[in-house]
């Protein structure tokens, strides 16, 4: 394998509560799953980006109720969502796991992929009943654990969006997209009847119109103590988009959120990506 070039650690990120170890997050268990089931090899951002966005709390739920990840395009962000997934369905035996983006396709690819390592490997296979793969809307890929003669399905179902569900994790693709909140409403009201659920909202920067990203990173970078030095653009963010009427029906945002930004540092020239922005090379 040729050496791989980029950062391991994000430029910004939530950091950790205490040291992580197999004790203190999920992280490691899910990519020894991914290696010994999937048969996937990840990226050392990846593995990091697991091991930090699955911290434990000391009663065993996660540190973060919400994670936010924001990468560049083909950088493997549907692999982790694929993993999440499957190991929740086949190791933490999750009811129901929800795939949406504003793209359905974008979704639905990761799905698809799902389904086929699933299906590759015998002994996750034979947990996929025969009608266990359903191609229409929603798709949906179920499998059945069988404990002590009683049986429990876990369910992997994608759809345009989250609301009328209720989901153990959520996986939310090119969060940039999301131009008003109606669709984070949706992800608290997922949510709201699992203790334990999770909420992880990928994309890559946000655009102008990206109200929802571009609120939830000033937020970040707000309580990181404004780590590119742009308080003032960060902070007239947060006053324009409190400002919208719309902002008053939102969940509150109450940062139970880990925000992790792989990016480039402000004023860097594009030529030096992967440079100067990098804290360590991989």
């Amino acid at each position: 394998m040729p050496d791989l070039l980029g950062c391991t650690e994000p430029r910004v990120y939530t950091p950790p509560n205490r040291e992580l170890t197999e004790y203190t997050s999920h992280g490691f268990a899910a990519i020894a799953f991914a290696e010994k089931m999937l048969h996937m090899t990840l990226f050392p951002w990846q593995q990091w980006l697991l091991i930090h966005g699955l911290e434990l709390n000391e009663d065993e739920t996660y540190r973060w109720r919400t994670v936010v990840v924001e990468v560049a395009r083909q950088n493997g962000k549907s692999a982790v969502m694929i993993v999440l997934a499957l190991w929740h369905m086949y190791v933490l035996k999750s009811r129901t796991v929800v795939g949406t983006a504003q793209n359905l396709d974008l979704a639905t690819k990761a799905w698809k992929e799902a389904v086929a390592l699933a299906r590759n490997d015998e002994e996750l296979a034979e947990m996929i009943p025969a009608d266990g793969v359903y191609l229409g809307h929603p798709k949906q890929l179920m499998i059945v654990h069988n404990e002590d003669d009683v049986e429990r399905t876990s369910e992997y179902r994608v759809t345009a969006d989250a609301r009328g569900f209720s989901g153990d994790l959520l996986l939310l693709d090119e969060l940039r997209e999301q131009k008003n909140w109606d669709d984070w409403a949706a992800i608290a009201n997922t949510m709201n009847a699992r203790p334990k659920a999770q909420a992880w909202c990928f994309s890559n920067a946000p655009g102008a119109e990206g109200v929802v990203l571009r609120y939830l990173r000033a937020i970040a970078h707000r309580e990181l103590g404004w780590p590119d030095d742009d308080a003032d653009i960060q902070g007239a963010i947060l006053g324009e988009v409190e400002a919208l009427p719309e902002f008053e029906d939102m969940p509150e945002v109450d940062f139970d959120t880990g925000f992790f930004e792989w990016s480039m540092a402000p004023g860097l020239p594009r030529n030096q990506i992967g440079r100067a922005s990098c804290r360590e090379r991989v």
